[in-house]
């Protein structure tokens, strides 16, 4: 089966089987390094919360190779389940972050990042609960392209903020900034 029938077919159920670093090209063979994905949050844009609770459900990347200009992607894209780990962003003060998920991937480069949100709990000051949605049904696209060293982590980093709507308790879920990536080697 070559690797978009694969990729179509679910790569949920064999990242359950525990075979995640081999998907999609991953080859455990040839040079691997680590892509660490966190998220940040700036305190002053979460004042309104008392809690602002993210799910995240799966990491998606893009091969350079794979990438074009006029062309979906998906089925190129490689999947990784995050398990639904999650965050309270009220609890990140400026500067810190957390890590959401870590995967050995191969080495090269890609072209992008999608980080998939399963969902979000928000309370607003006083108990009150927000409505919060994530742009693209939950898939935000960082289009911020990064590479992947032999034996080393490639630190990937999105700062989120909540931006309300025109009803005061309906809040959309965004990237504060173009994502941040460093390399620790």
């Amino acid at each position: 089966m070559d690797r978009r029938a694969f990729l179509r077919r679910g790569v949920g159920s064999a990242t359950a089987l525990g075979v995640g670093a081999g998907l999609g090209g991953c080859s455990q063979n040839g040079p691997m390094g680590t892509l660490a994905t966190a998220v940040g949050a700036r305190g002053s844009d979460f004042e309104a919360f008392e809690s602002f609770v993210v799910s995240v459900r799966e990491i998606r990347v893009l091969p350079a190779a794979s990438a074009t200009a006029t062309e979906e992607h998906r089925a190129d894209e490689l999947v990784f389940e995050a398990g639904g780990k999650t965050v309270d962003l009220v609890g990140l003060t400026d500067g810190e972050t957390a890590l959401v998920h870590e995967q050995s991937i191969a080495s090269g480069p890609y072209a992008y990042l999608k980080l998939t949100v399963g969902s979000v709990d928000a309370t607003l000051e006083g108990g009150k609960m927000a409505k919060v949605t994530a742009l693209e049904g939950g898939a935000m696209k960082f289009n911020r392209a990064f590479e992947i060293q032999t034996r080393g982590t490639t630190r990937y980093v999105t700062m989120l903020r909540p931006v309300q709507q025109t009803d005061t308790h309906r809040y959309r879920l965004t990237a504060l900034d173009v994502p941040t990536v460093t390399f620790e080697g």
